[in-house]
């Protein structure tokens, strides 16, 4: 019989493949971007706020890579759970089989058994819900987040951040720090701050892409987190691929 974890492999392949097209898109995009900033006084600190003003909105390109890495990620928990079963019941299309979320662990093991799915897996359920935590504020409440970024509108949850830096020159500044505030009604960028004393600065600079504040990944760097959440899905993967294995020697000594 052939691998029945071939498939949750192959869709985290084809999402590292995406990782790399979204990491130059984003490149792309701060590039069209790239500009002096201007300067203006914060009338609460008295600091000098460097902006840059952004005039193109996050392309729905760059939204669609998201939303296939997202899709691509969930489902291979999906799949996971599903080649386990498999393995574990010996049933060749093991039906109604999940990944389990929710708001806590025993939410999480009902959900797994919410579609009612063979006998036989409930040693594989608590590993997963136990080990994974895969709930809200768990061990992987991200992946409890991911789901509920899949079931939301992507496009709606990004937005310009500061991380693209150029070339900078500071002189006779002091108190200078990085920040990223989007303002989206004036599309200007706040990406840094310093002292108003003697302040003359010279750079370029791009915006990359992060979650909007409210969203599910707030204010996230939106390479690095489907960087670590894919990562974290191929640990998972592989830990129910062991794990299942396990159940099945056990039950065949």
């Amino acid at each position: 019989m052939s691998d029945p974890f071939e498939s949750p492999r192959a869709l985290l392949a084809r999402a590292d493949e995406h990782i790399k097209e979204l990491k130059a898109a984003i490149l792309d995009y701060s590039g069209r971007n790239r500009s002096a900033p201007i300067s203006e006084i914060d009338p609460e600190t008295g600091k000098v706020l460097l902006k840059i003003k952004v005039t193109e909105d996050v392309p729905l390109s760059l939204s669609c890579i998201v939303f296939d890495i997202v899709n691509e990620i969930r489902s291979a928990l999906d799949y996971a759970v599903f080649a386990a079963a498999i393995r574990i019941t010996g049933l060749p299309d093991p039906a109604n089989t999940k990944f389990p979320f929710g708001e806590n662990a025993a939410d999480a093991r009902g959900d797994f058994n919410r579609k009612h799915p063979p006998a036989g897996l409930d040693e594989l359920r608590d590993a997963i819900v136990d080990k994974v935590q895969p709930y809200k504020g768990g061990l992987h409440d991200a992946f409890w987040r991911l789901n509920k970024l899949r079931n939301d509108k992507v496009h709606r949850q990004l937005a310009p951040a500061a991380a693209s830096l150029g070339p900078m020159a500071i002189n006779s500044i002091s108190g200078f720090s990085s920040r990223s505030e989007w303002d989206a009604e004036k599309q200007e960028l706040t990406i840094g701050e310093a002292d108003a004393t003697g302040a003359k600065i010279e750079m370029e600079a791009g915006p990359s892409v992060a979650f909007v504040e409210n969203s599910w990944f707030p204010n996230s760097n939106v390479l690095r987190e489907m960087s670590m959440l894919t990562s974290a899905v191929r640990w998972t993967v592989n830990g129910i691929d062991k794990h299942s294995a396990t159940i099945v020697a056990k039950l065949n000594p």
